[in-house]
């Protein structure tokens, strides 16, 4: 039996597969072919499902999707078991935060939420790091601008961060998905 890896998704690329034209059902088999073709379990962070997803008023697509556990919610407990993990997610989000903004975190708790400050793919990136998943699917170019800042100063190189034309071209093995399956998801918004 094959081993799948986890991947953490974020709102932006969830979001942009749920608007091909097509009905939930077929979406999501789609997704799910893609994914198993992919040998991953996707995973969406809480704070990023609570913040970014449904208050964007999720589609009937992305509902149909969680209700079928295509993707599935990473609870922030669920990777955070001891001091240590706790002290260096909290250290990886201020030190992202910094990196990005130039200035310190906002608040002594790193679960505020503030909107239009990349938090959601700084939560997704260190809940990577602390929890070991090796593959971030974020169609948001500020994953890609935190990630080579990171890199930049040595601290990332356990985590690629995919966009949807990266997964279905390069990732996603060939023969999973035919070539018109592809192309529908990776059209520009």
């Amino acid at each position: 039996m094959e081993t799948k890896e986890t991947a953490l998704i974020d709102c932006d690329f969830l979001m942009k597969i749920s608007e091909v034209r097509k009905n939930p059902i077929e979406i999501n088999n789609l997704i799910r072919r893609a994914f198993d073709g992919a040998s991953i379990d996707v995973m969406i962070h809480e704070l990023v499902k609570a913040n970014e997803l449904m208050v964007n008023s999720c589609s009937d697509v992305v509902k149909y999707i969680f209700s079928c556990n295509t993707i599935s919610t990473l609870l922030i407990k669920d990777i955070l078991l001891d001091d240590n993990k706790k002290k260096y997610y909290d250290y990886c989000i201020r030190q992202m935060f910094f990196q990005v903004h130039h200035r310190a975190f906002p608040s002594d708790n790193i679960f505020t939420w503030y909107s239009q400050s990349s938090l959601g793919e700084m939560h997704s990136i260190a809940a990577c790091l602390v929890g070991d998943f090796s593959i971030f699917l974020s169609d948001d170019s500020d994953s890609s601008k935190i990630y080579r800042l990171i890199k930049e100063n040595g601290a990332i190189d356990s985590v690629k961060i995919y966009n949807r034309k990266d997964f279905f071209d390069d990732i996603l093995p060939s023969g999973v998905l035919n070539s018109k399956e592809r192309h529908m998801f990776k059209h520009k918004s």
